[in-house]
C-alpha cells in the first residue's frame, strides 16, 4: 500500500515537472517564434501581452530590480526629512509654508509623527541660515535627496539597459528638476483623496449635485489620474534613452491605478489602526510607511519594465529568431563536416 502511494506521488511530480518544462520552454523560446499575423485579431493580442509580460518578467529578473527596490526605499526613508526641509523652504518663498504643514497633518494620520518630521526638517532649514556650518550641513542634506534622485536615474537606466550617459548636462538637469518637483509630488502622492475632496466641496457645496460616495469615487478618480500624468512623464523622461511617450502612458495607466489601490489601502489601514489606540497609531506609523515605501518603489519599477517591454516586444522576437536561425545554421555546418569525415 504504501509502495503504491509512492509511486502515485512520483508519477505526480514526474507529469507537474513535465508540465513545467513545457510551460517554461513555450514561454522562454517557443512563444517568441510566434507571428500574431498568423492568428485572429484577439488571439494575436493576448500573444503579444503574453510576450510583454514574460519580457518584463524576464527583465525584472535579469537585473534584479528587487534588490534596487530595497535600496531605494531605504533611500527614501532617510530623504524624508530632507525632503520636507526643502518642500518648506520652496513653499515658503512661495507663501505657501502653512498649506504646505496642513495638507502634511491632514494626511500623515498621526500628529505627534507629523510634529517630529516638521520640527526636525524647520531645524535643517534654521540651520541653513545659522553661518557657514549651517551651510555645509543644509548643503549634506539637499545631498541626501540629490543622491535618491540619481539613485532613481540609475535603475531606470538599468531597466532600458543604458550603459552610459549620452548627455551629461541633460542627466543633471532632470536630477536638479526632480528634486526640484520631488517635494510636491511627494505631498500629492500623501494627500490622497482628500484634497481632492475639499475642491469638490468648493464647487458643489450642497449634496445635490454629488452624494459623499460619489464625491469620494470623483476625488479618487482625479487622484489615479494624476498619478497616472506623473509616472507617464517619469517613464519617459527620467531615462537616459529615447521613450515613446505612448508606451510611457500605457504603462503609466496600469501602475498608476495599481498606485491608487495602494495608496487607498495604505490610508484606511492607517485610519483603522490609529482607531484601535493612540498609542498603537504612533507605533505602528512607521512600519506602514516603510510598507508603503516598498510597494510604491515596486509598482513604479514595474511599470518602468513594463514601458521597456511595451517598445521592445518587437526587437526581442526579431533577436530570438536571429539567435534561432544561427543554431540552425551551425548545425548543419556540423552535419556536413560529420558526412565530410565518414566519406573520407
Amino acid at each position: 500500500m504504501f509502495r503504491k502511494l509512492v509511486h502515485k506521488i512520483e508519477v505526480i511530480v514526474r507529469w507537474v515537472s513535465i508540465w513545467i518544462t513545457r510551460i517554461v520552454r513555450f514561454l522562454m523560446h517557443d512563444l517568441w517564434l510566434l507571428n500574431e499575423k498568423d492568428f485572429s485579431r484577439w488571439t494575436a493580442r493576448g500573444v503579444k501581452d503574453l510576450k510583454i509580460v514574460v519580457l518584463m518578467m524576464n527583465t525584472f529578473s535579469d537585473q534584479k530590480i528587487g534588490f534596487q527596490i530595497t535600496a531605494l526605499a531605504f533611500k527614501s526613508m532617510m530623504a524624508v526629512v530632507p525632503a520636507i526641509a526643502i518642500g518648506i523652504y520652496l513653499t515658503d518663498g512661495l507663501g505657501l509654508r502653512d498649506k504646505f504643514a496642513e495638507v502634511l497633518y491632514a494626511n500623515l494620520g498621526e500628529q505627534h509623527l507629523t510634529d517630529v518630521l516638521l520640527g526636525a526638517a524647520d531645524n535643517i532649514v534654521k540651520t541653513a541660515e545659522s553661518g557657514l556650518f549651517g551651510f555645509i550641513s543644509m548643503a549634506s542634506f539637499v545631498w541626501i535627496v540629490l543622491s535618491l534622485m540619481i539613485s532613481v536615474r540609475q535603475v531606470f537606466n538599468n531597466v532600458w539597459k543604458v550603459e552610459r550617459e549620452s548627455n551629461f548636462l541633460k542627466m543633471i538637469g532632470v536630477i536638479i528638476g526632480i528634486t526640484i518637483l520631488a517635494p510636491f509630488v511627494v505631498i500629492i502622492l500623501f494627500s490622497g483623496s482628500v484634497v481632492y475632496s475639499h475642491v469638490l466641496d468648493l464647487i458643489f457645496p450642497t449634496k445635490e449635485f454629488f452624494t459623499e460616495h460619489l464625491k469620494s469615487l470623483l476625488s479618487w478618480a482625479t487622484f489615479a489620474g494624476l498619478i497616472i500624468l506623473i509616472l507617464a512623464v517619469m517613464y519617459k523622461y527620467i531615462p537616459g534613452t529615447k521613450v515613446l511617450y505612448r508606451y510611457a502612458l500605457k504603462a503609466a495607466l496600469i501602475s498608476g491605478l495599481c498606485f491608487a489601490g495602494v495608496q487607498y489601502l495604505y490610508l484606511e489601514t492607517q485610519v483603522m489602526v490609529a482607531k484601535q489606540s493612540a498609542v498603537y497609531g504612533v507605533m505602528a506609523a512607521i512600519p506602514l510607511f516603510m510598507v508603503w515605501m516598498n510597494l510604491a518603489w515596486t509598482i513604479i519599477l514595474y511599470g518602468a519594465e513594463l514601458s521597456f517591454a511595451f517598445q521592445n516586444v518587437e526587437r526581442h522576437r526579431v533577436t530570438v529568431e536571429t539567435i534561432d536561425k544561427l543554431n540552425e545554421e551551425a548545425v548543419r555546418t556540423r552535419r556536413k563536416r560529420f558526412q565530410k569525415n565518414l566519406s573520407l
